[in-house]
């Protein structure tokens, strides 16, 4: 099915702005035009993969099997960075995906290269966003459309969400004494 006047009347989004409306205004939005059993699933959605994520052809099927993939190479990158033997001192961490994709192995590395914490959050942020855009190509309409419009807004809202103050508290939480026994 398609949902022309509902996507035709969303703001468009650029992940260099604010997003223009909360994640619950757009399913709210959405409310009105998707039936119950599309506007649950639009409602469940998550930058967030599930545990058992489905391999299909769904735009957010192919977001999660990515975004999990995404998230094994950079637990495999830290485990090599704090000397914990990469790929095997990983796996507890990773999650089963045997899919490779060259852009985010050369992303994890390059993210990697950079000195602060937040031009690596971007630059993961921006590969992320890329891989939105690929995900929304040839889905002009439908529902794929709002699912990848959704997870563009979550994007850009915890994009938003970063301030000084809060990772000024983040950084005091992680260098508590009780914080620095745990890594030992």
């Amino acid at each position: 099915m398609e949902y022309y006047y509902l996507v035709g009347s969303l703001p468009m989004l650029d992940l260099d702005t604010t997003p223009p409306m909360s994640e619950e205004e757009f399913v709210a939005i959405c409310a009105d035009w998707l039936p119950k059993d599309l506007l649950a699933r639009l409602g469940t959605l998550s930058l967030i993969p599930p545990k058992d994520i489905q391999k299909g052809e769904s735009a957010t099927d192919r977001w999660n099997v990515w975004e999990t993939r995404l998230r094994n190479a950079l637990a495999v990158r830290r485990a090599r960075r704090e000397g914990g033997g990469g790929d095997r001192a990983a796996e507890k961490f990773t999650r089963e995906n045997p899919d490779f994709f060259s852009e985010i192995e050369d992303g994890v590395q390059e993210a990697f290269a950079k000195q602060s914490p937040l031009e690596r959050e971007d630059l993961l942020d921006t590969l992320r966003w890329r891989e939105l855009e690929t995900l929304g190509a040839g889905h002009e309409f439908d529902f794929d459309k709002l699912c990848v419009y959704k997870l563009k807004l979550l994007l850009l809202a915890k994009r938003a969400a970063r301030n000084t103050e809060s990772g000024r508290e983040n950084l005091t939480v992680a260098l508590t004494p009780a914080a620095l026994t745990l890594k030992d």
